[in-house]
């Protein structure tokens, strides 16, 4: 095997943390590995899926509801597949039109947004055990997959057509409900939730569609509304956010090493958010059993007490780690993400791994371990080691209109 990554990275136990990181480049052993996990997450978008609509259920459990987030990073998944073969093309084509198809045409919406959470089987709003809302940032990554499967499949016309109707319909001004930053979401008990995406989070990417809409375009000083609180530790700066997914999500799909704004270098941020994470376990390796050197990852994620966005900061930790959080890192620092990755496997492997991959998490000292695997943190398991491999998913995305104008007119130059 002679591919080398997107980044030029070598992963080497022995190697410096940081900037040296990326004048390397991985190993035929590295690849395999991380093929293997690859493969083994894909798996569940096989198979936690409702075939006649597209759905993908939120984690593996017949009882669960489809989330349109891990449907969207189910879209990106299987372009993905199809592109290494896992798939035929045919099959990918399938199951894409099936999900554009019902998202199109069939799924309930308000001004284009739509449910985080659906009926597994029907696809109506899931009211089952609780009201679901309509999610700003949950409908951005079913977009993101949206226009990434609009990208791959282009030579069909179903897709682009579809594709096209689900974007063009979001209404993101309704969503700024008169004011400049966007509300998180809606329900038609309650209106829109007392909640705004008006801090530093995940939301970069759903800013950039809403930006450069080519329909319902909200105003571009709407990205310079929300707030960038930045913070230390021993030695990191980073903006702040304790869960590690918030520094990772908008990072699969825009490839933020080209490009920085006035205000921030938000690539570098996630590379110093990372490390400090790591950081934080080891300091605390003495009171955790499951922290250490290679073994952390504070995210959102299943836990002891229930699904709970852990982080590094105090009153945000109980011991509980994830190993999707050292994946949705490989692309910032893949020489310690891999030496995690491969201590999770062949330290705990007899527990953690299953027929999808890493499990969601596990606790040491509460002998805990996870039960179910989440599909979000499948698909950014998935899709982070697409990027770091080959940087597809970037490649992809930077063909989508919206995103490209966004990032004109946010004011990003390269970095």
């Amino acid at each position: 095997m002679k591919r080398r990554s997107f980044i030029g990275l070598f992963l080497s136990g022995s190697a410096p943390l940081g900037s040296a990181d990326r004048h390397r480049v991985l190993s035929p052993s590295d690849l395999n590995f991380l093929e293997m996990i690859q493969k083994a997450s894909f798996r569940y978008f096989l198979e936690e899926i409702n075939e006649e609509k597209g759905l993908v259920r939120d984690r593996s459990n017949p009882e669960a509801p489809a989330s349109i987030a891990a449907t969207g990073f189910g879209l990106t998944a299987y372009a993905i597949a199809a592109e290494k073969g896992w798939v035929s093309h045919e099959k990918a084509l399938q199951i894409v039109k099936t999900c554009l198809r019902f998202f199109a045409n069939e799924a309930e919406n308000q001004s284009g947004f739509l449910y985080h959470f659906l009926d597994f089987s029907t696809g109506q709003r899931y009211q089952e055990k609780w009201k679901s809302e309509i999610s700003s940032v949950d409908t951005t990554w079913l977009l993101s997959g949206v226009c990434i499967a609009k990208v791959v499949f282009n030579t069909d016309r179903d897709v682009v057509r579809w594709a096209t109707d689900i974007e063009e319909r979001i209404d993101w001004n309704w969503m700024l409900d008169s004011e400049k930053t966007l509300s998180m979401g809606w329900t038609p008990e309650s209106g829109f939730l007392p909640y705004r995406w008006d801090h530093y989070a995940e939301h970069l990417l759903m800013y950039l569609f809403a930006i450069g809409s080519p329909t319902h375009p909200i105003p571009a000083d709407c990205w310079l509304a929300w707030k960038r609180e930045w913070t230390h530790y021993k030695g990191y700066r980073y903006l702040w956010g304790p869960p590690l997914f918030i520094h990772q999500y908008s990072h699969a799909f825009v490839d933020f090493r080209k490009w920085r704004d006035a205000t921030a270098d938000y690539w570098d941020s996630s590379v110093q958010a990372t490390l400090a994470n790591r950081q934080f376990c080891m300091d605390r390796s003495n009171q955790f059993r499951s922290y250490g050197p290679d073994s952390w990852g504070l995210t959102a994620c299943d836990g002891p007490e229930g699904y709970r966005a852990y982080g590094a900061e105090d009153g945000w930790h109980d011991g509980t780690v994830a190993p999707c959080a050292a994946a949705g890192s490989l692309p910032f620092v893949p020489n310690i993400c891999l030496s995690a990755l491969r201590y999770f496997y062949h330290t705990h492997g007899d527990k953690l791994w299953g027929r999808y991959g890493f499990k969601d998490a596990f606790n040491l000292d509460r002998n805990w371990w996870a039960t179910d695997w989440v599909g979000i943190d499948q698909g950014i398991t998935v899709i982070m080691i697409e990027n770091l491999i080959s940087g597809k998913v970037w490649q992809w995305m930077e063909q989508v209109p919206s995103i490209r104008n966004g990032i004109r007119l946010v004011g990003f130059v390269r970095r």
